[in-house]
């Protein structure tokens, strides 16, 4: 019998895309919505996202998103 592993709570949102609402880029703290929720995300390289760009979740640090250009 197989075992499948299903993401529970926040870890769920892993690899979700995700919209920018407010500008931020490195070692600043912007906002991106990501199913329905509003989050703070960072961005750990030197990508400048605007308002309505399109973002994926790579992992979650404390309670902040780390997102890349999705």
């Amino acid at each position: 019998k197989s075992v499948s592993k299903i993401k529970t709570n926040v870890n769920a949102i892993v690899g979700k895309k995700g919209i920018v609402i407010s500008d931020f880029e490195k070692n600043k703290v912007g906002r991106v919505k990501v199913g329905g929720e509003t989050w703070s995300a960072i961005v750990e390289s030197d990508v400048i996202f605007k308002r309505n760009d399109v973002v994926k979740v790579v992992c979650i640090q404390g309670n902040k998103l780390v997102v890349k250009k999705g």
